[in-house]
């Protein structure tokens, strides 16, 4: 066969869920985050994947409800990088950046943290 078929790659995201108490501080003020909790999230691909899927997945597995009152529930994202770092994403273009840069064995480790 001369065209190969183009193989696409589960992509696990391990979710860790910061304690509301230890604020995420992108300084080196956060050294090791203090999870609550930890789950396995698998997506299709990695090119199915989206900020708003992933906002609205980490919600559900972890029961963060997508309202509060009057209020949306917003989630506050990070990814930690080569040097150590926790790098903030957003939307779906940084979400991508964290993929190609952060993801290791196909596994993207999330950080994130209820910001309101």
């Amino acid at each position: 066969m001369a065209d190969k078929e183009r193989v696409t790659r589960k992509l696990h995201v391990k979710a860790y869920w910061l304690s509301e108490s230890g604020n995420v501080n992108v300084t080196a003020e956060l050294q090791t985050p203090r999870p609550q909790e930890i789950r396995y999230l698998p997506f299709a691909d990695k090119l199915s994947l989206n900020y708003a899927k992933l906002n609205s997945e980490l919600s559900k597995a972890f029961g963060i409800p997508q309202r509060f009152g009057d209020a949306q529930c917003k989630l506050q994202l990070f990814w930690k990088d080569v040097e150590g770092d926790f790098v903030s994403f957003s939307n779906d273009m940084e979400l991508s950046e964290a993929i190609e840069m952060g993801a290791k064995k196909d596994v993207l480790h999330v950080y994130f943290q209820q910001i309101n």
